[in-house]
């Protein structure tokens, strides 16, 4: 009879310990699975709002290069016009400054 006790209190304990294994162990899983999706959802937007900063500063490099690269281009744009007709040019001012002053010889350059 004292055997059979030992032997129920055994398989009680035993069945207890299982069953609260199994429980406790499908909640924490349960729950670390939940806080991993969560944690991915908030990593994502923020990869995504990453990814859209790194996109606005490069757009903004672009513009502002795009910005410099049109500056250059029209100073080099209106540097390489010709000179209007209404302004002399420096070698008609140099020869109208000798014709003025006839004094003053001419040298060679």
């Amino acid at each position: 009879m004292r055997l059979k006790v030992i032997a129920g209190n055994l398989a009680v304990v035993l069945l207890l310990g299982l069953f609260a294994y199994v429980f406790v162990g499908g909640r924490l899983r349960t729950q670390l699975l939940a806080n991993i999706d969560g944690r991915i959802a908030s990593d994502r937007q923020l990869f995504d709002r990453s990814l859209r900063l790194s996109a606005l500063e490069f757009q903004a490099l672009v513009e502002e290069r795009a910005r410099c690269a049109t500056c250059s281009a029209a100073s080099i744009r209106t540097a390489a016009e010709p000179v209007p007709s209404r302004l002399p040019s420096r070698p008609r001012r140099g020869s109208q400054i000798r014709r003025a002053a006839p004094g003053v010889p001419r040298t060679s350059p």
